[in-house]
């Protein structure tokens, strides 16, 4: 009797053990025990609400599939929230690499972003054959951006089991300043009461490699009271109140500028116009108010707004009080100040 308790007492902690191991292991695959999670890794620290650099992605969305053998594609993630603790990424459940396997990632941020993926095509190799979201703005400062890896087992095996992530952003990231014109006369004063920015789309279909599609004709309108813009030229110097303005601007959009869907602006079905309530004096008389409306047209160096780029516009109020824009000038939208495998550009 005291061997069989003997044996009892070792045996019944050991096996109520290896049964508290199988029931926190809560993976939908049929991975054998001691297989690699998948991870996401990188090492980022925090940052502003429209993402320029990798300081502030503080979480992500995540698809991936998977084939064997060249078999017909399983699903290892549909949509799951990855997010950072520190210098790691986590989500739950975890998913467990596959011997043999060839797996395909797509990522999004931000994770609340109103996005759907539209029935990814995956090849025998495990890679993307067509990617697409449809995706709705749901505001003008919000960031969209995507990110897509493939590998397998083996290779993610020389990489410490994690999943790189390059995101980039889809979108184009619009500035409008406004100023007055070279002959606007010394003494005119001009505050904007109302400005609005109206035909920007807000929904369509994004293709990896392919581009924007199927835009909605729902167009967004951003409308801002700004009672604190009073343009005055005095001795041929512009201020804005009592304070110079360096270049003789003012921004309209903010300094991060909007977040736009991009558009072929020859097309005229993307018009985008601006309109502006004006109260106008001149030396403190001749006070009118004036509702001044310009499209934003494509020009030769500025056709369309392509994704990842960002185009800043110089309105320029003219004598007649009506709005002529210069030739606007574009850059990359890029930051790539990543420490870790997940990198913003």
């Amino acid at each position: 009797m005291q061997n069989r308790l003997y044996i009892l007492r070792i045996i019944l902690p050991a096996l109520l053990a290896a049964a508290s191991l199988a029931s926190c292991r809560k993976d939908p695959s049929p991975v054998p025990a001691g297989d690699t999670a998948i991870a996401f890794s990188s090492s980022v620290s925090g940052t502003k609400a429209l993402i320029n650099s990798v300081t502030d992605m503080t979480a992500f969305k995540v698809y991936g599939y998977y084939t064997i053998d060249g078999t017909a594609s399983h699903t290892a993630f549909d949509g799951t929230a990855v997010t950072r603790a520190g210098a790691l990424w986590q989500y739950s459940p975890a998913r467990y690499w596959l011997p043999g396997a060839k797996y395909s990632f797509a990522a999004f941020h931000p994770a609340d972003a109103s996005v759907r993926i539209v029935n990814p095509d995956i090849d025998e190799k495990g890679v993307f054959k067509k990617l697409s979201f449809e995706y709705e703005k749901t505001g003008f400062y919000d960031d969209f951006m995507l990110a897509s890896a493939s590998m397998t087992t083996d290779e993610a095996a020389a990489n410490g089991y994690k999943v790189g992530m390059n995101f980039s952003h889809i979108l184009s990231n619009i500035k409008i300043n406004i100023g007055f014109a070279n002959d606007i006369q010394n003494g005119t004063s001009i505050r904007i009461t109302r400005a609005e920015i109206n035909g920007m789309k807000s929904s369509g279909t994004y293709t990896v490699g392919q581009g924007w599609s199927d835009l909605s004709t729902t167009s967004l309108q951003l409308t801002s009271n700004i009672p604190d813009v009073v343009l005055k030229k005095i001795d041929d110097k512009v201020y804005n109140n009592d304070t110079e303005l360096t270049d003789g601007t003012i921004s309209l959009t903010g300094d991060e500028g909007l977040t736009v869907i991009p558009v072929d602006l020859t097309e005229n079905s993307n018009a985008v116009r601006i309109i502006l309530n004006c109260e106008i004096s001149i030396d403190g008389i001749n006070y009118t108010a004036k509702r001044i409306e310009k499209t934003i047209r494509a020009t030769g160096s500025v056709p369309a707004w392509l994704e990842g780029k960002s185009y800043t516009y110089k309105a320029l109020l003219d004598v007649d009080y009506s709005i002529s824009f210069a030739e606007p000038t574009v850059t990359d939208w890029e930051d790539e100040q990543a420490t870790g495998s997940v990198i913003i550009k």
